[in-house]
């Protein structure tokens, strides 16, 4: 049987995580329950996705953070004489992501466009078909 297949992924960059991740799936549930879809989900799985490299950020440009401790300071010398303090260091922080993957098929009263109106209602993500088992 046709499946739609999504995953709903919330990220600590953005949003307090656990509370999103509750949040969205009943909103999903609500959502699908509301046309009549049949739908399962996997658990909530939980990614941390480390920190990308420190970096200058000045004049709406950023720049790299040398390993050695001489070459940073004369970077840093160099940002202040030419912007003052209007300049910053970057020090991304790690994330961590949850995500739940979602299997819907529908009913013989609802077309494919309906299902996914109601899944961007909640919240647009990507999806896939596949062919599984009736749920």
């Amino acid at each position: 049987m046709r499946t739609l297949v999504f995953t709903a992924i919330t990220d600590s960059r953005f949003e307090d995580v656990a509370q999103a991740m509750e949040q969205r799936q009943e909103a999903y549930a609500k959502a699908l329950n509301s046309i009549g879809c049949l739908f399962k989900t996997s658990s909530v799985e939980t990614f941390s996705c480390s920190a990308e490299a420190p970096y200058y950020f000045a004049d709406n440009r950023c720049f790299a953070v040398p390993e050695d401790e001489q070459q940073k300071k004369e970077i840093e010398e160099q940002l202040t004489s030419k912007y003052g303090n209007a300049w910053e260091l970057i020090v991304p922080q790690p994330t961590k992501q949850l995500r739940c993957k979602y299997w819907v098929q529908k009913t013989s009263k609802v077309t494919w466009n309906n299902v996914m109106a109601v899944i961007n209602s909640v919240k647009a993500v990507p999806f896939s078909y596949e062919q599984c088992d009736k749920i």
